[in-house]
């Protein structure tokens, strides 16, 4: 009974139910790609039957048996709650890959700014880490993925940048 408190305790500290795991990807993560390859591993971790889909009962007891402290427990109304009442979801209600990256992305967003807006009084050392460098690699891999796709718009609407070779004439 003591520890069912204790769980309880730590819990409330939590913005989220998925924060010791999204702390632990914002930490980890070197770039845009390498968050993309472990958002990827951690799905085929989590989607033990390999069926492509998490729906929201497999999702709350997979997230459950990650090694965390503390220990993660989703419930089916956070799951609705990240996946926007099921709107991030596929057509049938549950979390492909590229579903689960947008979902854990946007939690990973949701966490930073909810860290930026706490003061600095209040965060514990892990918290002012991850501020520092967390934070800033999330705001540049964010800024680079928003450059690239008003490049990938600006090519489609105007089309790709034309290179020119000038290449200098030599006179003896």
């Amino acid at each position: 009974q003591q520890e069912e408190l204790e769980i309880r305790s730590r819990r409330k500290e939590l913005k989220s139910p998925l924060e010791p795991l999204l702390l632990k990807l914002a930490k980890e993560f070197t770039d845009d790609q390498d968050l993309s390859d472990r958002l990827q591993k951690l799905y085929q971790v989590l989607d033990s039957d390999k069926s492509g889909g998490l729906e929201s009962a497999e999702f709350c007891a997979a997230v459950k048996k990650l090694d965390f402290s503390p220990r993660i427990y989703v419930t089916a109304s956070d799951f609705a709650s990240i996946t926007m009442n099921g709107e991030l979801c596929d057509e049938r209600g549950q979390l492909g890959p590229r579903e689960f990256e947008a979902v854990m992305r946007k939690q990973m967003r949701h966490m930073a700014q909810s860290k930026l807006a706490t003061p600095a009084d209040y965060r514990s050392p892990d918290d002012s880490d991850f501020m520092q460098f967390g934070t800033l690699k999330m705001m540049f891999m964010e800024q680079t993925r928003a450059e690239q796709e008003l490049q990938r718009i600006a090519d489609f609407l105007i089309g790709p940048p034309t290179r020119t070779s000038t290449s200098a004439s030599r006179t003896r």
